[in-house]
């Protein structure tokens, strides 16, 4: 079981230098290495099949241009990891509609919340 979960933005322009190097280093600590992606997954067979990335987390600024956009983009992250490694597909996914839990589980961390607003919400 790994000890957590590394996802580099690369929306921020980190480039994933020395990814290979870094996915082996972080493993030797416990830690799988995923990646945030804002621009696609053009580079997803080299992401995954040579340098080890095992989780995709989709953001809005890729997949937020609305619900076909969406679940295509769903479908190409998953399918890029399934047909580069043998290992189960996960994607963390900003939003969704009906059937992207084929595909991907919703990020819900980045909002906060007391129970007065659940209490409200219901």
């Amino acid at each position: 079981m790994p000890g957590g979960w590394i996802l580099p933005n690369d929306g921020y322009g980190c480039g994933y230098k020395q990814l290979p190097e870094t996915v082996k280093g972080l493993a030797g600590y416990g830690f799988r290495t995923g990646l945030w992606t804002e621009n696609g997954v053009d580079k997803i067979a080299w992401e995954v099949g040579k340098a080890g990335s095992r989780v995709q987390k989709l953001d809005v600024a890729w997949t937020g241009k609305g619900y076909q956009f969406a679940m295509d983009a769903n479908r190409q992250a998953f399918n890029g990891i399934l047909d580069n490694t043998d290992s189960r597909p996960v994607l963390w996914t900003v939003m969704g509609w009906a059937g992207i839990q084929r595909y991907a589980v919703a990020w819900t961390g980045a909002l906060s919340s007391s129970w007065d607003y659940i209490r409200w919400h219901r």
